[in-house]
């Protein structure tokens, strides 16, 4: 069986493209180009899922441009093999991502909970007038 070629974009090409599409590097990176209103050029890493061989797609960040600050393609590519070593392991590369996103959602809703609780209480004792005695 023959191993899928890495490595296939230069560092010049990946900052000097232009054109929208996926551009593969290889071994599941690529490099997304989206042009209109909502131009944006960024790393992802595609992979499946086992067991239900789901197609997964996995952002590494934004990526270098022209005249735009990012992820170079070395980075982008230790990001991608780290990722290829948590699938290897067989833990999920977005698992602990959403679960950061997760915890705070619900930091942010103890929180609101809070915050309504006082007004609450600061609404009973300072804008409602006395009983009268």
């Amino acid at each position: 069986m023959a191993k899928r070629q890495l490595h296939k974009l230069s560092a010049r090409e990946a900052e000097t493209i232009v054109e929208p599409g996926r551009h593969s590097d290889g071994g599941g990176l690529y490099l997304a180009i989206e042009t209109g209103t909502h131009a944006r050029r960024q790393w992802v890493f595609l992979y499946r899922v086992r067991g239900t061989g789901k197609r997964r797609e996995f952002g590494l960040g934004s990526a270098k441009g022209k005249g735009r600050d990012g992820i170079s393609l070395a980075d982008a590519r230790l990001k991608a093999a780290e990722v290829r070593k948590q699938l290897a392991e067989g833990k999920e590369p977005g698992a602990e991502r959403r679960a950061k996103i997760v915890a705070a959602s619900n930091s942010n809703q103890r929180l609101e909970r809070c915050e309504a609780a006082h007004i609450g209480i600061l609404h009973e004792t300072l804008i409602r007038p006395p009983a009268p005695a």
